[in-house]
């Protein structure tokens, strides 16, 4: 069984890995208590849209998570809730459970650029349902869609540049 600390420290690196990824707060607070739960230590955790906090039901620790928010991914958030029901179910024991979670930590996942345009474009059209507009309308929303989020990301990638090179 790990110690309080370890658990500590792997229950703050899941759910900040777990809001980052945009996982709902109730699902941050259950993972965590059962993480408590099948390392046989109670928790208790309380998670809001910006922070976390995590503490042992006999101890006067508290850890408090203040993570930077990310985008979404749900990739992550399945993979850990995978591993969580497989360190619950002992499938998996807690060394093999911590570094899964370090691993999952350090992977980049990203959306190809191509599907991101598409994207964009897509949800550009759904005001434009509400409207009973024809398929010229639509097939203009989708256009400006496209075009405004090009230009959000170049612009991103020219402010970040600048911000970098002062």
């Amino acid at each position: 069984m790990p110690t309080e600390k370890e658990l500590l420290a792997t229950c703050s690196q899941v759910g900040n890995l777990l809001l980052n990824s945009g996982a709902e707060t109730f699902r941050i607070e259950n993972t965590i208590e059962h993480i408590g739960k099948a390392a046989q230590t109670p928790i208790v955790c309380y998670s809001t849209l910006t922070a976390i906090f995590i503490s042992i039901n006999e101890s006067t620790d508290t850890l408090f998570i203040k993570p930077k928010m990310g985008g979404y991914d749900l990739k992550k958030v399945d993979a850990i809730n995978q591993l969580s029901r497989d360190f619950t179910q002992q499938k998996i024991n807690f060394n093999q459970f911590n570094q899964a979670v370090i691993d999952l930590d350090q992977t980049v996942t990203q959306t190809p650029f191509w599907l991101q345009v598409l994207g964009a474009g897509l949800v550009s059209m759904a005001p434009m349902l509400v409207f009973k507009a024809t398929w010229t309308d639509l097939s203009l929303s989708f256009f400006v869609g496209l075009l405004a989020f090009i230009f959000s990301k170049k612009l991103q990638t020219t402010m970040i540049s600048r911000i970098f090179l002062k």
